[in-house]
């Protein structure tokens, strides 16, 4: 439920609430890889300082993972594709 509530921030563009969600999820269970994916890509959209952090927590629970193969859940409004996608771009995610 902290993941879902970060994500209704982070797509409603409240970054400081998106945040801390994501970091109390991430608390709970620290391996959640959505969890990490929107601490990694609020933090870089919001250009604070933890972004690299985030970022590198995320690489090491999903080596793999890049934007063109990242499929963790659907998400329809365009808006919000994008929202996501340039959060994990800024952050450093490989295409």
């Amino acid at each position: 439920m902290q993941t879902a509530s970060a994500l209704g921030h982070f797509f409603a563009g409240r970054d400081d609430e998106a945040l801390s969600w994501a970091n109390c999820a991430l608390q709970e269970q620290p391996k959640f890889v959505v969890a990490a994916c929107v601490a990694a890509a609020t933090s870089a959209l919001a250009k604070r300082a933890e972004a690299e952090g985030a970022m590198t927590r995320l690489r090491q629970l999903q080596p793999a993972l890049t934007l063109s193969n990242m499929k963790l859940f659907p998400l329809r409004r365009p808006d919000d594709i994008a929202r996501w996608k340039e959060g994990l771009r800024q952050g450093g995610l490989p295409e």
